[in-house]
């Protein structure tokens, strides 16, 4: 009975800290849950923040400018001027370079269709131009929607015919890419001569007074530049090179040169 009895308060000792400690875990369980709010804050929803230039001078500015211009000139002169000089993609600029670079033909041949696809591109050049058709952001699909849009615009404000409209809508866009040729390096076997003559137009006092003057003569001063190149003899020189000098040869570093001397008759009275 002893021994039972000391072994039953050896079990109670043993479990008496477990069940001590457990109700303090209870005890602490309650206090945290008590401490905790009982209701729930809804914040409101996160929004993103925009930051915009707004430079007001330079708006005001443009907007007495576009006042003046619209008491000095009839609007169809200021889109007219607008088209002369706007971007249409890249680095065509004004509708004459656009028709012809796109089409083929000058501003005033552009069918309806076609000059309602040039001022499409006005909207967003980079968007709506014509010489990338399998771009998934630009090319013929999305400049057909802008172009079909101009053309019912044109058509509520009694511009064209409900004909005409449905015979432009169906024509399909159908651009003629033609490469502009500028720059002396379009001009082939006479690319140094071309080179020479825009040097003496960018340095010749004839041509401006100082280097910046001469240099913005030379690029808007539009100039009809008459050379004493002879085109025929040039292709012919050139023709005779190619046929007589092979254009590579191995170890060796081949180069060429003609030159033509036009014979006249003080020139045989001077030889003996």
């Amino acid at each position: 009975m002893v021994l039972s009895a000391v072994a039953g308060l050896l079990v109670t000792a043993a479990i008496t800290p477990v069940i001590a400690l457990s109700g303090l875990g209870a005890t602490n369980a309650i206090t945290v849950f008590e401490s905790l709010p009982g209701y729930l804050d809804i914040e409101p929803l996160s929004q993103k923040s925009n930051i915009y230039a707004t430079t007001p001078a330079r708006e005001i500015k443009e907007m007495r400018l576009a006042i003046a211009a619209e008491k000095k000139f009839p609007q169809n002169d200021i889109l007219r001027q607008y088209l002369n000089i706007t971007g249409f993609g890249g680095t065509v600029y004004g509708i004459e370079a656009a028709a012809n670079y796109y089409f083929g033909t000058t501003a005033t041949e552009l069918t309806l269709p076609q000059a309602a696809s040039l001022v499409a591109i006005v909207n967003n050049p980079a968007k709506f131009r014509l010489d990338n058709s399998g771009s998934e952001t630009n090319g013929y699909a999305v400049n057909k929607a802008r172009r079909d849009y101009i053309l019912r615009e044109m058509v509520e404000h009694e511009k064209i015919t409900a004909a005409e409209f449905q015979a432009a809508v169906a024509t399909p866009v159908q651009p003629a890419i033609q490469e502009p040729s500028t720059g002396c390096q379009t001009a082939g076997g006479s690319a140094y001569f071309c080179d020479y003559v825009t040097h003496l137009l960018r340095n010749d006092p004839a041509f401006g007074e100082d280097d910046g003057k001469r240099l913005q003569n030379s690029r808007r001063g539009g100039y009809a530049v008459y050379t004493i190149l002879d085109l025929d003899l040039q292709l012919a020189a050139e023709a005779t090179l190619a046929a007589n000098v092979p254009m590579e040869y191995p170890g060796k570093d081949v180069g060429s040169v003609i030159t033509s001397v036009q014979a006249t008759s003080a020139a045989y009275n001077g030889v003996n």
